[in-house]
């Protein structure tokens, strides 16, 4: 049976398209797979090395990936079901399930784990609206001993760009407390890079759209170059996203670009912290 707060987020007029009836169909699918997804604990954390090409960080550097598992065990990409979550209002339990479960694994882990590797995390919209996500970090944080340092929260560009101030004051809150920040998919606003002073970030990721064809397009190789000399001039570390072959791993290299992460380094692998090392 549909809750009847579900029920209000959308309504139908009697008239109504095959499509819009099949599509409201198909979000209520959606919307009962995640419910009980989350009821019976089939959300999975994987984790995607982020290589290390010129930087003298001892510190080993990963992103944190979400799946869903089905009932019959088929792996589905957040881009698959985090939009509708995010309209239905249920990305917020999502956001505290997937800490939970990151930050149990990590107390667990042996000491020099923790000493030398970082976890990096994107933040959906579902954060900058609800600040009770980030108490909710704080506290999971304390609870289980962590080092603020341990985490790196990744805020897309477009999302920033939305709301540049609250943005803002979320990172450098962020920063105050001990956590490193990045700023994801940058290079998409090629309008102007003069928001980047407002927001006290530690890395640029790189957009993989100017990435994978920069060995045969000169402008996305001059985004890529230009970005780079940016972060170098303001002090952050660059990372390269979709490295996906050995020609687009040298030319990253190259360029000298702090970091680089795609498939051609390393697969997503579910999260297991005794084989990080």
């Amino acid at each position: 049976m549909v809750s009847m707060s579900w029920k209000k987020t959308r309504t139908f007029p009697r008239t109504q398209t095959h499509q819009n009836v099949v599509h409201f169909l198909s979000d209520w699918q959606w919307v009962k797979q995640i419910k009980q997804a989350l009821s019976e604990n089939r959300f999975c954390l994987y984790l995607q090395e982020i290589t290390p090409l010129t930087t003298l960080d001892y510190r080993r550097f990963s992103e944190v990936l979400l799946r869903l598992r089905t009932e019959n065990n088929q792996l589905i990409s957040p881009a698959r079901f985090l939009g509708i979550a995010e309209h239905y209002n249920l990305s917020s339990q999502i956001e505290q399930r997937v800490i939970t479960t990151l930050f149990e694994q990590l107390a667990q882990a042996p000491t020099h784990i923790l000493e030398n590797h970082r976890f990096s995390i994107n933040l959906s919209p579902a954060y900058l609206r609800d600040e009770r996500l980030f108490e909710y970090i704080h506290g999971q944080v304390s609870e289980f001993e962590l080092s603020p340092d341990l985490i790196c929260f990744e805020i897309s560009e477009r999302l920033a760009l939305e709301n540049l101030r609250l943005a803002s004051d979320v990172i450098t809150d962020l920063q105050t407390r001990g956590y490193c920040c990045a700023l994801d998919n940058c290079g998409s606003n090629m309008s102007s890079f003069h928001y980047l002073k407002y927001l006290p970030v530690d890395y640029l990721k790189i957009s993989e759209r100017f990435i994978k064809n920069m060995g045969q397009d000169i402008t996305d190789k001059a985004i890529v170059e230009l970005i780079n000399y940016l972060g170098q001039r303001m002090g952050l570390q660059v990372i390269a996203k979709g490295v996906e072959n050995e020609e687009i791993f040298n030319e990253v290299k190259a360029l000298g670009l702090d970091y680089a992460q795609g498939y051609y380094l390393c697969q997503p692998n579910k999260m297991n912290l005794n084989r990080l090392f």
